[in-house]
């Protein structure tokens, strides 16, 4: 996990089948952004699972457990969000 100070993102590297399990905290959640590899998400609570390729984001949100597989060697950022889509 690497913080880049220019775009106030963490970098994250998984291997294949690594996990990372988290609970987005603030109004907005956090932007996870695939910038290599591929990856799956749950969000707990939510009725389908998401797949990102490199170039694709998705917002975690705020309060719910979020849980993000490597299906292959991967790259991705973690960034907070302001605000909520639901406000």
């Amino acid at each position: 996990m690497r913080l880049d100070a220019n775009t106030n993102e963490l970098n994250f590297k998984l291997k294949s089948r690594a996990l990372l399990s988290l609970v987005p905290e603030g109004p907005g959640g956090f932007q996870i952004t695939c910038t290599e590899g591929l990856l799956w998400i749950t969000v707990f609570d939510c009725k389908q699972d998401v797949i990102l390729h490199a170039g694709e984001r998705f917002r975690l949100p705020s309060g719910q457990k979020s849980v993000i597989q490597a299906l292959d060697d991967t790259m991705f950022a973690l960034k907070e969000v302001s605000k909520s889509l639901c406000a």
